[in-house]
């Protein structure tokens, strides 16, 4: 079994990369479950003012969304597939378990130069 957590700030661009992986693994004949995770809200409060008045506040709110998908074994021209076809608003953290539910490699893709970054555990 292999994981792949996919994040994202917007659930759109996460629901039609997730119909675009479900359709590939579809066709590579490959199980899979899909579910999504709560998201995750982290609230910022600033001063409008930068003298006495406490009360002039500006709050924003920062949503990431996540998925994961769990799915059988997979060959490398696969993984390479999944991880080229990417959005650039996708970050995927692909989890490589090994027979005892440990990982046993970790693929990371960086969104902000187009790298895969492979780290062994």
């Amino acid at each position: 079994m292999h994981q792949l957590f996919i994040k994202s700030s917007s659930k759109m661009s996460i629901d039609l990369y997730s119909v675009f992986l479900k359709t590939l693994l579809i066709k590579a004949k490959v199980s899979y479950s899909f579910s999504h995770l709560p998201k995750t809200i982290k609230r910022y409060t600033l001063l409008k003012s930068p003298h006495v008045y406490k009360k002039a506040k500006e709050h924003f709110e920062l949503r990431t969304y996540t998925a994961t998908l769990n799915f059988s074994t997979l060959s490398s021209s696969l993984i390479k597939l999944i991880l080229s076809n990417k959005p650039k608003s996708i970050n995927i953290k692909l989890l490589l378990l090994s027979g005892h539910r440990r990982p046993s490699s970790t693929i990371h893709s960086d969104h902000r130069n187009n790298k895969n970054i492979i780290k062994k555990i």
